[in-house]
């Protein structure tokens, strides 16, 4: 109901105000005091479509439909239903993020996708031995569902807790994070959240992918990499939650060979493309040493 509320377009839109008394619009204002009027502009863009290409399960991805540019690519379900059990929608932004995150992944690699459900992201982890793992049992169970047959042979489903897994200590090569966040950075999609927005709620989030980040620390290997991403465009969830991981884990830099291709200040952020895509952050995190 909330959605399409909003979507009709049922709720103020003048910048000037949503900044004076909207807690997620005055997040927006101070997080970024020079962009926030094109970037709530943007978020509040009712032209948004939903979606953005499919990505095919295989070696030569050949059925990758889209491509970056400044045209956001659309492509409906309907218009490959009969590949539908190969291919995942995915916004542009997650696409790009997984297509440079996954140059990692090979044939020898164990890698561990931590918050896997629905599995948009787990369709990139296809190579060597892969653990995707959720917290809640029905998760997992639909993980597993959805693809088992298309993953290698290797892969397994795990219910776990982010924040205490069940893994020993530099068991992992490759950890990916989709950690929980705000949200701030889909808001086309799920506009609710600019209504149930709080600080206190964020404060909470901050503190939980906190944990996950020290845990994911401890399970990878050196010479291993956790991979951070989040839907969110809030620097606290973001930028500052890395540079306070990385003054705590002093084993840990950032991978100055990774060349994000969306990058702003050296991190993988769409911020400046919301009109084109979600806003989504990543970051590679290098373990040099235990």
């Amino acid at each position: 109901v909330v959605r399409s509320v909003i979507r009709e377009g049922m709720y103020p839109r003048d910048i000037e105000k949503l900044t004076t008394t909207s807690a997620f619009y005055m997040k927006i204002r101070r997080d970024h005091p020079k962009k926030y009027p094109s970037i709530i502009e943007n978020l509040l863009n009712s032209d948004f479509k939903i979606g953005g290409f499919f990505y095919d399960n295989s070696e030569s991805d050949s059925y990758e439909v889209s491509s970056f540019s400044n045209q956001y690519f659309y492509v409906k379900p309907e218009e490959i239903k009969d590949k539908k059990d190969t291919f995942v929608f995915q916004d542009l932004a997650n696409h790009l993020l997984m297509k440079s995150f996954t140059n990692y992944v090979t044939n020898n690699t164990v890698s561990l996708e931590v918050s896997s459900y629905p599995g948009g992201k787990s369709f990139y982890i296809n190579k060597g031995k892969t653990i995707h793992c959720d917290v809640l049992p029905w998760k997992v169970t639909a993980l597993k569902e959805r693809l088992e047959n298309i993953m290698p042979n290797d892969a397994s489903f795990v219910v776990a807790d982010g924040s205490d897994m069940p893994f020993k200590s530099h068991s992992i090569d490759n950890l990916f994070l989709d950690v929980p966040c705000s949200g701030s950075g889909i808001v086309k999609k799920k506009p609710e959240i600019t209504i149930n927005f709080t600080e206190e709620n964020m404060r909470d989030t901050i503190k939980l992918q906190r944990e996950i980040l020290a845990e994911a620390a401890r399970v990878t290997k050196v010479g291993g990499r956790i991979f951070y991403s989040t839907c969110t465009i809030f620097s606290g969830e973001n930028e500052s939650q890395i540079k306070k991981f990385l003054s705590k884990h002093k084993n840990f830099i950032l991978d100055n060979k990774y060349n994000p291709p969306i990058n702003v200040n050296g991190y993988y952020s769409s911020i400046d493309e919301l009109n084109n895509m979600d806003g989504i952050f990543g970051t590679i995190l290098l373990k040099n040493e235990e």
